[in-house]
């Protein structure tokens, strides 16, 4: 049986325009990437999770991560992607 790995690496880096966030709150993200039954995440079954640290809004409003982001996945078809 073949299978083929897809690997995703990136960062989130910015976020703008919360509604309800006041420019000297700070701010983070929770995240997570699933995918369907025939792939595998390699990060273990509960897949990939994550949080952001807090960040602060600049002068401009826009709340800046830079956070890295490393997905890795094994999967036999593009099904249920």
């Amino acid at each position: 049986e073949s299978a083929f790995e897809l690997h995703f690496i990136g960062e989130l880096e910015v976020g703008e325009l919360f509604p309800g966030v006041a420019q000297n709150e700070g701010l983070l993200v929770d995240y997570s990437a699933h995918a369907g039954p025939s792939w595998l995440p390699i990060a273990g079954p509960e897949g990939y999770v994550g949080q952001t640290q807090t960040a602060y809004a600049g002068a401009d409003g826009a709340h800046v991560f830079n956070h890295p982001i490393d997905f890795h996945f094994v999967g036999a078809s593009v099904e249920d992607w």
